[in-house]
């Protein structure tokens, strides 16, 4: 049985632009792209109502250490552009497919 990890990290509150926001920080948001695609990590960012910019994350590996360690890999890198990000919520869990 596979196991989960799924949540999301706070970036930055009050993004008015969302625009202007992601043309400041393309360069960061790319590398983390390119760095999900490489080891098959699912994210999304954007912003909530309230203009809270996000990054959504989902892992699935055939252990929970996998999982938790591409989670500390992504944290990481941004935290290099937003050190003050947080973890809004995290999940897990085991999957059948």
């Amino acid at each position: 049985m596979r196991k989960f990890i799924k949540g999301a990290f706070e970036i930055q509150q009050n993004v008015a632009n969302v625009d202007a926001f992601a043309e400041q920080h393309q360069s960061a948001f790319d590398q983390w792209v390119a760095w999900a695609d490489k080891v098959d990590v699912g994210i999304s960012l954007g912003t909530s109502d309230d203009n809270t910019f996000l990054c959504e994350y989902h892992v699935v590996g055939q252990t929970v250490a996998y999982c938790k360690g591409l989670v500390a890999e992504l944290k990481q890198m941004i935290k290099t552009e937003f050190p003050k990000m947080s973890s809004l919520w995290q999940g897990s869990g085991d999957t059948l497919y």
